[in-house]
């Protein structure tokens, strides 16, 4: 799930929150993979000195960003779990005016930091 891209028009913001929700939705945890997705804004938080504080290495953004929880989540039993092909899963085989589904937007796991 590639974005298009046009050497003709400029990258705009709203192409840019379009290519990280599509990243987030497809795992992407590093800059490298929101880039391919055509979202730059995350650089100045994968610095190398922000990215060293966290033991982190440069450009990544680390298992509590918004990629790895919504699709390798960890589970106490450790197995990552896929938020976003769980939601798929609920409403398949649902009529259309019945859906209607949670995905949490925090990350109880990390939170204690």
């Amino acid at each position: 799930m590639n974005p298009k891209i046009s050497e003709t028009l400029p990258v705009t913001i709203w192409q840019q929150a379009i290519g990280e929700i599509l990243g987030f939705m497809n795992g992407a945890r590093t800059q490298k993979e929101l880039e391919n997705f055509g979202c730059y804004w995350w650089k100045s938080w994968v610095t190398k000195e922000k990215c060293e504080k966290r033991g982190l290495v440069e450009g990544d953004l680390g298992p509590g960003s918004y990629g790895a929880a919504f699709h390798d989540f960890p589970t106490s039993e450790g197995q990552p779990y896929n938020q976003i092909k769980a939601v798929v899963q609920q409403n398949q085989g649902v009529s259309a005016s019945a859906h209607t589904f949670h995905l949490p937007m925090d990350t109880p796991v990390y939170d204690a930091r």
